[in-house]
């Protein structure tokens, strides 16, 4: 039997692997160009001492994104969420993420650390009328 509470990063040694999901951006008559995706964690908490091989590292934060609602993704881009004491840290992943009309992004966190997704954005330019 386990006690559930925010405090603890870890169930029985093993990392929590922590999944979010974004809506849709959809445009319906006109192409999408995500230039970048930008997170805000509550970050600089680091990796707590649950986890003692990795003490003191950066955790980073796993993001996919898809162009046909959720049934492919792309390959895997990381950033790091901030080492202990950097609570400036704001994650962008950015390099131009493509070109459709239906757009989501999934995030994942394993490391063990205690922090929350706080706000997001996307930097998306609407392009012209799709014939």
């Amino acid at each position: 039997i386990y006690e559930l509470s925010q405090n603890y990063t870890l169930e029985d040694g093993n990392t929590i692997l922590r999944i979010g999901r974004t809506a849709f951006l959809r445009s319906p008559n006109k192409y999408l160009r995500v230039w970048s995706v930008g997170i805000e964690v509550d970050a600089g908490n680091g990796i707590t001492n649950e986890d003692p091989n990795r003490l003191g590292e950066e955790p980073e934060l796993m993001m996919q994104y898809s162009w046909d609602y959720m049934r492919t993704f792309s390959s895997e881009l990381k950033e790091g969420i901030g080492r202990l004491g950097d609570y400036t840290k704001t994650v962008i992943f950015s390099g131009g993420l493509g070109t459709g009309r239906v757009f989501g992004v999934e995030f994942r966190l394993s490391d063990s650390c205690n922090t929350s997704i706080l706000n997001g954005w996307i930097d998306v330019e609407v392009g012209t009328q799709r014939t």
